[in-house]
């Protein structure tokens, strides 16, 4: 495949990385963490949307970062996206906003069949 004629150039800057779901719905990403400034204790809160989870800092929060780094999704919520131990997400940090944003592989899939979720 050719290369792109005009130089591609980055429009954000969203951090960008890729974690595995284990069997009790964690995965870290500790790069991510340390650029979104959450650590050990760090009340999250999860907003849905139809294709991704948006996670960020809440006072009312449903999970939070573990002592080892790891950010643990609950059971419903993975559940309702068809994770499961061992697959892979798509990561997007964006510290401006303080939002981490997990695209499930059913997601990607369909991003890559040139469909929109």
């Amino acid at each position: 495949m050719p290369l792109p004629v005009v130089p591609l150039t980055r429009s954000s800057t969203a951090l960008y990385g890729v974690a595995t779901i284990d069997d009790r719905g964690r995965f870290v990403d500790h790069a991510l963490m340390t650029a979104l400034g959450w650590s050990h204790g760090t009340g999250l809160g999860i907003r849905e949307s139809d294709c991704c989870l948006i996670v960020h800092p809440n006072e009312c929060f449903v999970t939070m970062i573990t002592k080892h780094g790891r950010l643990h999704l609950p059971a419903h919520v993975r559940h309702r996206y068809g994770l499961r131990a061992g697959d892979r997400v798509l990561l997007v940090a964006d510290a401006d906003r303080q939002t981490l944003t997990v695209y499930p592989p059913a997601t990607l899939d369909l991003l890559l069949a040139g469909d929109q979720p």
